[in-house]
């Protein structure tokens, strides 16, 4: 695939990184994990896109502009006539380039404010899709380099989500570090790094608010690879108003079924 065409069918995934999984970009993130200069420029399209969700949550939707909005589409779908018309030629998406440049006016920054409205609408936090997330750690975890505890920042969300069950506590090594995941400036989950006291068992427990997180499993527990496949493995669990996801890892040694084995027979 040539990374023209790469970059343009990519420039519209999410920015956390839940796209990663849809069946219909498997190609464009092949690429992207063979081309270390169209990753380099996805990352930074990424970034850019986190930036300015972050600046539209800042941006004060006008009073009745929803209300106008729905009640326009409302109108719109009952006088809609039902003799077929001539389809008109299909016009090529914009272009990034086009898109900076008419975000610089004016009637760009309407639009987008309209666009945004879901967003803006409350202040309820966005979910984050349960895939993506296993996904984005996953990833982080078999990188060449790993993750890297020391590289994230502290933890500084709800107290309850960082108040672990007492079985993992004393296995904790590190942390809490925090993450942000949705590109609101706020830690979403907490990271530790674990470690058994035998020391075959290492990994990464991760802890989020289950209210933040959609499409959870449905299981109390269970096992599998990330999407990538490889060496890293995940367990998944609920318990009470948390979701709990621990990863091996790999690079310190043991298999996930160590770690668990260890901490008390079982994930939960």
């Amino acid at each position: 695939m040539k990374c023209e065409t790469a970059r343009d069918r990519l420039e519209v995934t999410r920015p956390d990184r839940s796209d990663r999984n849809d069946p219909d970009l498997r190609e464009e993130f092949a690429h992207l994990d063979s081309c270390e200069m169209c990753e380099e420029v996805y990352q930074q399209r990424q970034a850019f896109d986190r930036q300015i969700a972050r600046a539209m949550r800042d941006v004060p939707t006008p009073d009745g502009l929803k209300s106008r909005i729905l009640h326009a589409l409302e109108e719109a779908g009952e006088t809609a006539p039902d003799a077929t018309v001539a389809t008109e030629p299909v016009k090529p998406a914009p272009t990034r380039r086009t898109w900076l440049k008419a975000a610089g006016s004016l009637a760009a920054a309407v639009l987008i404010a309209a666009v945004v409205i879901p967003f803006l609408q409350d202040d309820e936090p966005q979910q984050i899709a349960f895939s993506g997330l296993v996904s984005d750690l996953g990833d982080r975890i078999a990188s060449e380099d790993g993750l890297q505890l020391v590289t994230l920042e502290d933890y500084d969300g709800p107290a309850e989500v960082a108040d672990i069950d007492g079985r993992w506590s004393v296995h904790a090594a590190a942390g809490p570090k925090g993450v942000d995941f949705d590109g609101d400036g706020a830690h979403d989950v907490a990271v530790y790094a674990v470690r058994t006291r035998s020391g075959r068992g290492a990994g990464f427990l991760v802890v989020a608010p289950l209210s933040r997180i959609s499409q959870p499993p449905n299981d109390t527990s269970w096992i599998g690879t990330t999407p990538h496949g490889g060496p890293v493995q995940h367990v998944a669990w609920k318990s009470g108003e948390k979701l709990y996801i621990c990863f091996n890892n790999p690079a310190a040694g043991g298999a996930i079924q160590d770690l668990l084995r260890e901490v008390g027979g079982s994930a939960a």
